[in-house]
């Protein structure tokens, strides 16, 4: 199990480093997941959006998404992120992405390899 980005799967301004890296995880799984599916190994990736972690709750991102406040908080910055999502979220939490980790890899998938699921909260991206 390969933990990506939805940054894999949408071009977004600012962060071809990031998103290149994450894509690379992609295609290694698919890879991966031919080359081991004959013993009987599944593998995949899934691809959060924005999640409620300290990669997202500080103070740097707060005034990337609010470059129009002095001080922004995370009020500010949620209040921003939610116009990026369909479903009326701004971040999704640790346990979403725990909860389609533990699907994929539970008997519930066991037939799943070589995809990616992305949990996205319907982003507009």
């Amino acid at each position: 199990m390969v933990i990506s980005s939805l940054a894999a799967m949408h071009a977004q301004p600012g962060i071809a480093h990031y998103s290149a890296a994450k894509a690379g995880l992609v295609a290694m799984v698919r890879v991966m997941a031919a080359e081991w599916a004959p013993h009987g190994v599944r593998v995949n990736t899934v691809h959060p959006t924005t999640t409620a972690t300290p990669m997202a709750l500080n103070d740097a991102t707060y005034r990337t998404f609010r470059p129009d406040l002095d001080e922004p908080a995370r009020e500010d910055f949620e209040e921003a992120a939610r116009t990026l999502n369909r479903l009326p979220v701004a971040l999704i939490e640790p346990a979403d992405v725990t909860e389609a980790v533990l699907h994929l890899v539970a008997d519930s998938g066991r037939h799943v390899t070589g995809t990616t699921m992305v949990i996205d909260a319907g982003a507009r991206l």
